[in-house]
């Protein structure tokens, strides 16, 4: 990206400090790590990523974080609902740093045909996610 290289240190809640000039997430589960990073120049204001194991989701937990009508795409197999929580989780990192808005998962309805997600703010955000070897999803706005 044409900045030297730097430690990136944590902040007093846990997120990354980026160097100035530098959007960027990370995330890990137990057998991989990943990172984004966009340059702050105008394209991009927030840059999220998460990963997931490639599992089901824990029976129960999806009406607590999809909609109705995301429920409806995950029956139509338009995706699953550990895919979805990862997206999601990815469209908090990008939005959060930001906005400091803290949002519930019913407060995100996620966009499937789009690929956009829209928060309960009136925020858009675009994604993009694979699912196999593991659930890794990255979202921008």
């Amino acid at each position: 990206m044409g900045f030297p290289t730097a430690e990136i240190p944590r902040g007093p809640k846990g997120m990354p400090l980026w160097p100035p000039g530098v959007l960027g997430s990370m995330a890990h589960d137990d057998s991989l790590a990943v990172a984004v990073t966009a340059a702050t120049n105008g394209t991009c204001s927030g840059l999220g990523v998460d990963i997931e194991p490639a599992i089901p989701l824990d029976d129960g937990l999806l009406p607590m974080i999809a909609s109705q009508r995301e429920q409806a795409a995950i029956q139509a197999g338009q995706s699953t609902g550990k895919l979805l929580f990862c997206i999601k989780e990815a469209v908090f990192k990008a939005v959060y740093p930001t906005a400091r808005v803290f949002l519930e998962f019913t407060e995100v309805e996620i966009d499937f045909c789009q690929q956009t997600a829209l928060t309960n703010y009136g925020r858009t955000v675009f994604w993009r996610a694979i699912a196999d070897p593991h659930h890794v999803a990255t979202a921008w706005w």
